[in-house]
């Protein structure tokens, strides 16, 4: 057998000994494992992940904030012209938008299954007009590949002509489909 100290009164004892025979400590030589304290390394653990988790979010709030603030003070630098300017930057753009959506529908609508209408691309040229191609099922069932170009005046017009030029991407027009 053995002899190791007492944990408590530091007094030489067997190792098999269930009790400290000098200050009556039960398990005098046995030290106490970390799995006797998970209790508590649970609740550390909690502890910083909730002090984590809130650090986080007072972060977000403050780069949110001086997003803000940078976005304020760029507005307030602004001449009118330049506001004026981006008010009809922004009404051309959104008249696009309206007269692209409208080729749009109307092509759709105009399909024997209007259902099957799928977007591959759409782009506008110089003149305003809309250049489409979309994919769809024919009367028989097949899916066909289309090519149109449609004119200001909602008239169509041929394609390799009118779409042959520089024209300006507006596929992102399908979400709003």
């Amino acid at each position: 057998m053995a002899l190791a100290k007492c944990r408590e009164c530091g007094s030489g004892i067997s190792t098999s000994a269930k009790i400290c025979p000098k200050c009556g400590l039960h398990s005098p030589t046995r030290r106490p494992s970390l799995l006797a304290n998970a209790g508590l390394w649970k609740v550390g653990l909690l502890i910083v992940c909730v002090i984590g988790v809130v650090r986080c979010f007072s972060d977000i709030d403050e780069r949110s904030r001086q997003r803000e603030q940078a976005a304020a003070a760029v507005e307030a630098a602004k001449t009118p012209e330049q506001k004026a300017d981006e008010a009809r930057a922004k009404a051309f753009l959104a008249a696009e938008l309206a007269q692209v959506l409208a080729v749009l529908r109307s092509v759709r609508d105009s399909m024997h299954n209007p259902k099957s209408f799928e977007l591959v691309s759409a782009a506008v040229n110089e003149s305003g007009t809309v250049c489409v191609v979309y994919r769809g099922t024919n009367a028989y069932g097949g899916i066909v590949t289309n090519r149109v170009a449609v004119m200001k005046d909602m008239r169509q017009t041929p394609y390799s002509s009118a779409c042959s030029g520089s024209l300006k991407d507006v596929t992102y027009a399908r979400q709003a489909l």
